[in-house]
């Protein structure tokens, strides 16, 4: 399974035809989707939706096997929700926090009762209020992986405009 955001189709197709042929995953969810990574996604993946949009708008879901509406083709029924939460730091707050909110809620109860994965453009860093929402109704998934190895996880986001580090 990989998920990646596409950062409104400035990530090179090129990489992202190499990314895909060396991972090789079976599912795969993209955001900030664009009609020419859509081409790029549709190659590798027999069976998908798509969903190329505008800027940041775009959504799909390319998999090896065939896939209905989100949900897998499992040992059992899973959904595979794939979103794009407003960005926390998205000015003037008192309109991006409630949006914002709300689209927790929706994503929240719309998982609620299912065996379900969310993943995605999340933006909810570990010490913020939307992540600790978040862990009390799904488990985080980096979390779980990095304390079965011993480690911590790994950080994937950064008020810095360079990045990480």
């Amino acid at each position: 399974m990989v998920s990646a955001n596409l950062y409104r189709g400035g990530v090179p197709p090129g990489y992202l035809e190499e990314l895909l042929g060396e991972l090789a995953p079976d599912v795969g969810a993209f955001q900030e989707l664009t009609p020419a990574m859509g081409e790029v996604i549709g190659a590798h993946f027999a069976h998908g939706v798509m969903h190329p949009g505008d800027g940041a708008a775009g959504l799909g879901i390319g998999a090896r096997r065939p896939i209905m509406a989100g949900i897998l083709g499992l040992p059992r029924p899973m959904r595979l929700v794939n979103v794009h939460l407003t960005h926390p730091m998205v000015f003037p707050p008192w309109r991006a926090l409630p949006a914002r909110s709300r689209q927790l809620t929706a994503v929240i109860n719309h998982v609620a009762d299912h065996d379900a994965m969310v993943v995605g453009h999340l933006d909810v860093p570990p010490g913020w209020p939307a992540y600790r929402r978040l862990r009390r109704s799904m488990d985080d998934a980096a979390h779980l992986v990095a304390a079965a190895a011993g480690a911590r996880p790994q950080p994937t986001w950064s008020l810095r405009p360079q990045g990480r580090g």
